[in-house]
């Protein structure tokens, strides 16, 4: 993962938050979905999911995601994405990769997203979909904070992948 042990001990106790990379990075290696991170009340989980009942979870460099269902999905991840200005998704120097398809819509805000070689600023109507395994990254761009709702399928998820695209 690239991570150290400190920093996972961290994490666990949290005296720090990881970046989305290292996030993905960490469900995908120990066999877990998005949803086991949030907390879950067997048999309680209402039908409808209100502003004040959304689950959340605060990620280093001002993102946080909020859970749109009311229990765990097991093979997508649909969740409203929260970027401060200057937020992203992971360092300016790393892109991440996991298995899955993703689909995303700004609701405001200006989103710079990085697929492989490519970059297009979304604004607010713009909605984007690709492949999980071509490197990516996501990040405010704009003087106001970005708020998305992202869909990830994740069916078939295995294993993720951090760093630069290559341009073999």
């Amino acid at each position: 993962l690239d991570v150290s042990a400190s920093a996972i001990s961290q994490i666990e106790t949290g005296r720090t938050r990881p970046t989305v990379a290292t996030l993905w990075a960490i469900v995908t290696e120990l066999g877990m979905s998005l949803d086991d991170l949030f907390e879950h009340t067997p048999g309680s989980a209402p039908a409808v999911v209100t502003e004040e009942t959304r689950e959340a979870i605060r990620l280093a460099s001002g993102v946080r995601w909020e859970r749109l269902t009311a229990a765990e999905e097991p093979d997508a991840d649909f969740i409203l994405v929260t970027y401060e200005v200057g937020g992203s998704s992971s360092r300016d120097d790393e892109l991440v990769a996991h298995h899955g398809r993703e689909y995303g819509l700004v609701l405001s805000g200006q989103l710079e997203v990085t697929v492989g070689f490519e970059s297009s600023v979304l604004g607010p109507g713009a909605s984007i979909s690709f492949d999980s395994t071509t490197p990516h990254r996501l990040r405010n761009v704009g003087e106001e904070p970005v708020t998305a709702v992202w869909f990830v399928n994740r069916a078939g998820r295995s294993g993720a992948r951090r760093g630069s695209p290559s341009r073999d």
